[in-house]
Parts: structure tokens; C-alpha cells; sequence
């Protein structure tokens, strides 16, 4: 069946025992791996979905009722708009009620941790998440509703590992039920198999709201490979 690569959002899916990848791409497309020169043919979302479309896709991917970690640049707008507390060794899940953070001294890095009390804090997230990713990811988490306690030095090690966010064995390693990777203007989510149905579910219905069809896109393109070159383009 023929497909209009202007009204299709080619999504790719990558599924193991644990755990399901989904590389939702920044362009419309065809389910064909995008080159050099075909990148271009494809629209951008923005021009089909509005200026809002990457908040939108984070705030499907991302359950408001439990602790998010956001590692971005220090500098970033929104970052800095959060009033938070220096952060422990030990995040208490289940009633923190304010914001801490970590920073990455000399290296231009900050984690920060919004539990799900600071709704106002969560909007500065999903509208500032992504805005520069095109050299360095950012990286969204969001705590297992069973978990009682995040170990802060072990989510801040994983963070700031250069190549784990690369690596989809390192992501089962993670204590989270959401790894969104955002790099290089397209958004990858790692989440538990058996929330995978769901969540697909609730990105088909984002994208009729735009107008798209979800169609499958390539099962490489399901997580950033460590030699996927820069795309034009690949900012928010």
C-alpha cells in the first residue's frame, strides 16, 4: 500500500524481553530509512503539528503523577526558571514536594529532579526539554511508581556517562520506568514491554489530532546509534 510521506510519521519500534524502543522522528516520512539527500522531501512536524508539537509528544510520553529527572545544559531557560533545594543522596518519591538538583561542575550540566506536586515546574520541562540537542542529548526520566527511593548518585553517574545513553543494554540498567533521549532534534523512549500497547495507542491518537497517520518506521532508527551522523536542522 502506497503511503502520502506528507501526512505519515514513520515511528519506529524496537522490542526486547524487558523492554520496548520507540524513535518518534522529528520529519514526516515514508517508513524508509531518510538520507542525505531524501531528508529534506520530508516536512518538518512543526509545519503540521504547530510549534508545540515536541512538548506534546513529551507530555504523551511522560505520566504526570510520579518524579521526573531532567539532564540538560545549566544554561537552559527553563532549567534555571526551577526553584530547587540541593539535591541528597536518597530522593524520597513518594513526598518529595520540591525540586533538587545536581550540578556537573565545569562541564556545563545539571540534573534536576520535579516531583509530580510542582505542576507549574513540569510545564517549565516540557516546554523547555529539547530546545539544543543537536551535539549533546538531553535525557528525561521518570521514576517507577513502585519505587520508594532513587538513588541520586547512580541516576547523576548514569547521566553524565558519555556513552550510555547510546546503549540500549545500559538502559535496562537504569532504576526508571521512561528514558526519553532527545539528540539531535528527534525524541527515543525506552519503556517497560508491557506499557509499550498503551503508549503506542495514545501517539496514534496525538498524531490524528495533527492530521497523520502513525505508520512503522526502520527498527535501527528505534534508538540513536553511536555513528548516526547530525541531521539538518536538528534543533527544537
Amino acid at each position: 500500500m502506497k503511503t502520502d510521506p506528507t501526512t505519515t510519521w514513520p515511528i519506529a519500534v524496537q522490542e526486547t524481553q524487558s523492554l520496548t524502543f520507540l524513535g518518534l522522528p522529528q520529519r514526516l516520512g515514508n517508513g524508509m530509512p531518510p538520507t542525505r539527500e531524501t531528508y529534506d522531501r520530508f516536512p518538518p512536524l512543526d509545519a503540521v503539528a504547530g510549534d508545540d508539537w515536541f512538548a506534546r509528544i513529551l507530555s504523551v510520553l511522560l505520566p504526570r503523577t510520579v518524579v521526573w529527572a531532567w539532564w540538560a545544559p545549566s544554561r537552559t531557560r527553563g532549567l534555571k526558571a526551577i526553584t530547587a533545594h540541593t539535591m541528597p543522596a536518597d530522593i524520597p518519591l513518594t513526598t518529595l514536594t520540591y525540586a533538587v538538583k545536581r550540578r556537573w561542575l565545569l562541564h556545563g550540566r545539571t540534573l534536576v529532579m520535579v516531583p509530580p506536586a510542582l505542576h507549574e515546574a513540569q510545564n517549565q520541562v516540557l516546554e523547555w526539554a529539547g530546545i539544543d540537542t543537536e551535539r549533546a542529548p538531553e535525557l528525561l526520566l521518570a521514576a517507577p511508581s513502585s519505587c520508594r527511593i532513587w538513588k541520586s548518585e547512580s541516576i547523576f553517574s548514569w547521566c553524565r556517562n558519555r556513552t550510555a545513553w547510546k546503549d540500549p543494554s545500559a538502559v535496562a540498567e537504569v532504576p526508571a520506568d521512561r528514558v526519553v533521549v532527545m539528540f539531535d532534534g528527534d525524541i527515543y523512549c525506552a519503556l517497560p514491554a508491557s506499557q509499550a500497547p498503551a503508549q503506542l495507542q495514545a501517539l496514534h491518537a496525538l498524531a490524528a489530532t495533527w492530521g497523520l497517520e502513525v505508520i512503522p518506521g526502520p527498527m535501527e532508527h528505534a534508538w540513536p546509534s553511536p555513528e548516526q551522523p547530525p541531521q539538518a536542522g536538528g534543533n527544537k
